[in-house]
Order: structure tokens, then C-alpha cells, then sequence
């Protein structure tokens, strides 16, 4: 006789921690976007931010209204 064992019982993913929602991930004015760029000029940027305490997001927000300024 085939021995069969016992279906398994779904695991529970562990518990998420709950916090405030305070980030611009969760503001609805904010929206996330992408681009393609140069995989180096993406080192550079992070470096100079790293060293700069500053916020991709700050930056690419800054330079937009910079631009359609112009």
C-alpha cells in the first residue's frame, strides 16, 4: 500500500506591521513614473545624492518644474 501523507496546511504570510501611511507612495498626489537611463549617470546621481542627503525624487520634481519653466 502507497503511504500518503497529510496535505499540508496553508501557511499565513507573517503579520505586516501597521504604521501610519506617510509617504508619498500612499499621497494621491503623487504618482510613480520611470525612464530609461544610463546605467552610470544612475551611479553617479545616487552618489551625489548619498553625499548631498538628498531625495531622487526631490530632484527629478526640481529639474521637471525647471524645465516647463522654461
Amino acid at each position: 500500500m502507497h503511504e500518503q501523507s497529510e496535505p499540508q496546511k496553508a501557511t499565513e504570510p507573517p503579520a505586516q506591521r501597521k504604521r501610519k501611511k506617510t509617504g508619498k507612495r500612499s499621497d494621491p498626489n503623487y504618482i510613480q513614473v520611470g525612464a530609461y537611463i544610463p546605467r552610470t549617470l544612475n551611479e553617479d546621481v545616487k552618489i551625489k545624492l548619498v553625499r548631498h542627503e538628498g531625495d531622487f525624487s526631490d530632484l527629478i520634481t526640481e529639474l521637471l518644474k525647471k524645465w516647463m519653466a522654461d
